[in-house]
């Protein structure tokens, strides 16, 4: 839940004040993130996971581990984890085991399959494990999970290849996405906002606004 205040200030003359006034249409808009959820999927995390596959991990920072000679023999020459494109497919709109639920409150998204958990974190080493701590759970038999517990810790397995890593710029683009909406909503209710009389808002611009509007620099 986002409060926000709006302060006046005035001077004639002499005279100065200010005072604070809620505007409750702007509140109520702002209630709807429904449609910055609907772009940050579509503009921001579906094309960064999408160039994730295609740089095999680069474009995060990180190139993802070669795959081992055994692995290779027989292979189609095709980028690691795309020999069906079934795992990119399950990241995009439309795809097999995608998810994603959009309300004006909350964004679900990403993919359902089985393969994007293994791969994301890896089914080897202590570190790994940890952060898939749900895989032990998804041991159903006694002997499936005495095979888990007995893998903790050693080397081996599948290795991390992280399709989707957080990073800065990840938090910038959706950052900018959402001080937009609010700039949507300022305009649609009135607001003469920007540094043009007319036309769009750059994301510079949107960015700029939505920190004076929260009280930013």
């Amino acid at each position: 839940m986002l409060d926000f205040t709006f302060k006046l200030a005035w001077q004639y003359r002499e005279k100065k004040g200010s005072f604070a006034l809620l505007h409750r249409p702007f509140l109520e808009g702002i209630q709807n993130w429904g449609p910055a959820f609907r772009v940050i999927a579509e503009d921001v995390l579906e094309p960064y996971v999408r160039r994730a596959f295609e740089s095999e991990g680069s474009s995060e920072g990180e190139h993802w581990q070669q795959l081992a000679p055994s692995t290779l023999r027989g292979r189609p020459n095709t980028p690691i984890l795309q020999i069906t494109g079934a795992l990119m497919r399950s990241f995009q709109a439309g795809g097999a085991d995608h998810v994603e639920e959009i309300s004006p409150r909350k964004l679900v998204w990403g993919s359902a399959s089985p393969l994007a958990l293994f791969h994301e974190f890896g089914t080897g080493g202590k570190v790994n494990f940890r952060r898939a701590g749900s895989r032990k759970s998804m041991a159903k038999t006694p002997e499936a999970k005495t095979r888990f517990e007995s893998s903790q810790g050693q080397t081996g397995g599948i290795p991390a290849r992280p399709m989707f890593a957080w990073s800065p710029f990840l938090a910038q683009e959706i950052t900018n996405k959402m001080l937009g909406r609010m700039v949507q909503v300022a305009r649609q209710i009135g607001y003469k906002v920007g540094g043009r009389q007319f036309g769009p808002l750059s994301p510079l611009e949107a960015r700029h606004i939505g920190n004076i509007m929260l009280g930013g620099a």
